[in-house]
């Protein structure tokens, strides 16, 4: 559905952690928009984590400064 082949998802966790490989992906259908190809973008950025380049904070904090996007901790929102 969204162009990523399993095998690419599973190198993105071996490269990055689950967490981390879960974190780039929900990051990349935030922005499917802009993303022409997906599965190359993911196999590109467990590249960088296999190189010691990758944190997904940057492409977190840049959701955070989407206007449109609302994150509530509370568990009563």
């Amino acid at each position: 559905m969204m162009g990523i082949d399993l095998p690419v998802l599973y190198d993105a966790r071996a490269a990055m952690g689950r967490r981390n490989a879960a974190a780039a992906v929900l990051s990349m259908l935030e922005k499917m928009g802009t993303i022409r190809s997906p599965g190359a973008y993911l196999r590109r950025l467990a590249q960088k984590a296999r190189m010691g380049q990758f944190s997904p904070t940057p492409m977190i904090n840049a959701l955070l400064q989407t206007p449109q996007l609302t994150i509530s901790c509370d568990p009563d929102d």
